[in-house]
């Protein structure tokens, strides 16, 4: 399935990033998202736990590499 690309992203489908502080978490985008108190999100599937997602603002995120 292609999943469009938002022009704001960042980060494209299947890029590693990690989230910046606090808990960790380390993955691939697999998706975006868009609230009115987040208006450029992610959804992120766990490296360590195959199927597992969170959401993260873009400003909780930075590049990672496996």
């Amino acid at each position: 399935m292609d999943i469009p690309i938002p022009s704001w992203a960042k980060w494209s489908i299947g890029q590693f990033v990690r989230k910046r502080k606090g808990s960790k978490w380390h993955g691939r985008v697999v998706g975006f998202y868009r609230t009115g108190l987040t208006p450029h999100g992610y959804a992120i599937e766990s490296y360590g736990e195959a199927g597992s997602v969170q959401i993260y603002p873009e400003a909780a995120l930075e590049d990672w590499e496996p």
